[in-house]
């Protein structure tokens, strides 16, 4: 695994035995580190593919590993990851692929009105949306570039 194997701990810890958040910084993150995930990350920034803890995450879901009380979480969470990735293979042309994604982001309540958004955009033509897209990217990006 490349990145993303502290929050595929995680994940496995949770399904076993219970586990607290606590909203406070409790280590030290190192930027210096040469092997940093980020790093990892952003020499693969072409690859859409999903980060592989939110794959095995939707594949304990749909397995039915997962407690009731943690399901809406966890279906949260795969589409905080999922919705943007939609977005991207939307930018790059590839609706039937979004679509894909967006459909399979079922149960979410909290990204709900995102998932309706792209679902729509995707069924405008790349020739239309992506012109908008650009045009509301560098229109935004301008408002708030200062000096």
């Amino acid at each position: 695994m490349q990145y993303g194997e502290d929050a595929d701990t995680w994940i496995r810890l949770s399904l076993k035995s219970k586990i607290a958040y606590i909203n406070k910084p409790l280590s030290n993150y190192h930027m210096e580190a040469e092997n940093r995930s980020t790093i990892l990350h952003k020499q693969n920034r072409n690859n859409f593919d999903i980060y592989y803890p939110v794959k095995e995450l939707d594949r304990y879901l749909h397995a039915g590993e997962f407690p009731e009380s943690q399901r809406q979480a966890a279906i949260e969470y795969i589409a905080l990851f999922k919705l943007p990735l939609a977005q991207k293979y939307l930018y790059h042309g590839n609706a039937k692929k979004a679509k894909e994604i967006i459909m399979s982001c079922e149960g979410t309540r909290k990204h709900i009105i995102k998932k309706y958004w792209l679902l729509i955009c995707a069924y405008i033509p790349p020739a239309i949306l992506n012109p908008l897209i650009r045009f509301k990217h560098y229109t935004i990006n301008s408002l708030f570039h200062f000096g």
